[in-house]
This record gives structure tokens, sequence and C-alpha cells, in this order.
């Protein structure tokens, strides 16, 4: 997580550290108050534990493929249907766009496992009687892309994403609402939790004390 501080007590601004070039400005809200993020908080809450709102969930190769074939396997679908199905299956922890959806469906119907044809105006996907084979020998060999994505949900990164997100808008409304003493002993109490986190890496890396030297190899 990158560092934050906070400047005068009575206004609680958020700052993440910006690249080697310096440290760039405050973060802004809607209406350009410090401490603003908008409705998913600031970026540093999500980054590297997994998506927040539109995905970024890390997926493995093919998965996107065999999850557009699996939800065939009920019947014909638009492409929006596909992604809400995914969306929602997945917990919203994968949420494909049409960037990643449209380009595999022309593969699927380029390589013969679905065919596209336009009904009322949309176009609707089905699977070939070869592409359901294939969707059913993929659904036998193992769990969805989409329940592997919902389990990682569990995982203590996750848990430790989540809480980010719980302590987000108590923070933002201390900086509205709460008084000087309130906001600065919140500041501080931050600043503490900052230093053990590091600490707790520190504590993590591993023991290399103990590691002979070059010199004493022979």
């Amino acid at each position: 997580m990158s560092p934050m501080h906070f400047t005068h007590p009575g206004h609680v601004a958020f700052v993440m550290s910006g690249p080697p070039r310096g440290d760039g400005p405050p973060f802004r809200g809607r209406r350009g108050r410090r401490g603003g993020f908008g409705p998913d908080g600031p970026p540093w809450a999500t980054d590297g534990f997994g998506p927040g709102r539109g995905g970024g969930q890390r997926m493995r190769r093919g998965d996107t493929r065999d999850a557009v074939l699996l939800r065939l396997l009920d019947g014909p679908k638009h492409g929006y249907q596909v992604m809400s199905e995914i969306a929602e299956l997945s917990k919203e922890q994968w949420t494909p766009g049409p960037g990643s959806i449209y380009p595999v469906v022309r593969s699927l119907a380029e390589t013969g496992l679905v065919e596209v044809n336009e009904v009322d105006g949309r176009r609707v996907i089905t699977l070939t009687e070869h592409g359901r084979q294939i969707a059913e020998a993929r659904r036998d060999a193992g769990p969805a892309p989409w329940d592997r994505v919902s389990a990682d949900d569990a995982s203590p990164a996750m848990e430790l994403r989540s809480a980010i997100g719980r302590l987000i808008p108590a923070l933002k409304q201390l900086g509205r609402e709460g008084s000087d003493a309130a906001i600065a002993e919140i500041a501080q109490r931050l600043d503490t939790l900052r230093r053990d986190a590091y600490r707790l890496l520190a504590d993590d890396a591993p023991d290399t004390s103990e590691a002979p030297d070059a010199a004493d190899a022979d």
C-alpha cells in the first residue's frame, strides 16, 4: 500500500506517493474537495488486491473462451447477457467487457464453435454442435473460471481489501464532520498503522543473516 499522510488536522487529505519524479497533487473528489475519491475509494484501496469496479482480476489464458462457451450451454445469448452472467457468477470479481468478449466470440465463430445471427437488432450467439461438445467437455473437466475467481474472494488479501473499503467511507465522513481533535487522533493512529504494516513486512522477509559468505564457501 502506498504511503499516505494528513495535512492540517482540520482537513483530512490523502496523498499517494507518485512515481520517482516526485509526489503528485492530492486527490480531488467530484466537486474538487480534498479527500474525495469517487465511489470506489482511492486507487491504492484496490491496487494489488484484485479488481475494483469494472474488473481487473488476473485471469488465466483461455478463461474468457471457456466462460463464453459454458454460458452458451444454457441457450443462445447476446454479448451483454454473457458479460452480465459472468460478472454475477463471479460476484463481480471478474467483469469482462466488450473488448475481451467480442474478439473471443469472433474467434469462436471462425473456428466453427459458435454462430452469430442478428435477431431483433441484436447479434445472438449460438453454439454449433461441435461447440456444444467442446463446451460440455469443458464443463465436465472441472470448476468454471468464475467459480475459481469467486473462491479467491475469500483470500486474506481480499479480506484486507474489503476492510480498506469499509474504512474509506468512515475516514471521509470524519474529514467532513469530525472535530480537529478527533481527526488528529485518527491521523496519528493511521500513521502508527502504516509503521506496523512495514514492520510486519520486514518480519515476513526471509532471514539471510546466517547465509555463508562467498569467501567461506571454500
